[in-house]
């Protein structure tokens, strides 16, 4: 999925699939030899682990489809921003990326 809507480019990580984001042991285990530990929470919230760490992506680029559990489908979107900007919505588990240049916005001075 690539979302391209500025000049400033990042990778974030989301759920593509009905489940909720959540991490397999196998990602706990690789963020925790790499210096991030949860303990144990295969749902980290994004104070804890923003979607778009690095490391986080670089473990989903590296485990793949192992880097999900049972319930989730962790995939990488490009995003493009001009603000750095990005909001993850969610609807019964499946997740999608939004930037401010993305929204379609109404624009209430037309009446």
């Amino acid at each position: 999925m690539t979302i391209d809507s500025g000049k400033d480019m990042f990778e974030v990580v989301y759920n593509d699939c009905h489940g909720g984001f959540s991490l397999s042991d196998k990602a706990l285990s690789w963020l925790k030899k790499r210096g991030l530990d949860f303990e144990d929470n295969h749902y980290p919230q994004e104070d804890e682990l923003p979607r778009h760490h690095p490391l986080l992506v670089k473990c989903v680029k590296e485990l793949g489809d192992e880097a999900g559990n049972e319930f989730s489908k962790l995939v990488i979107a490009e995003v493009s921003s001009q603000s750095g900007k990005y909001l993850i919505r969610e609807y019964d588990g499946l997740e999608r990326i939004e930037t401010p240049e993305s929204i379609k916005w109404t624009d209430s001075s037309k009446f």
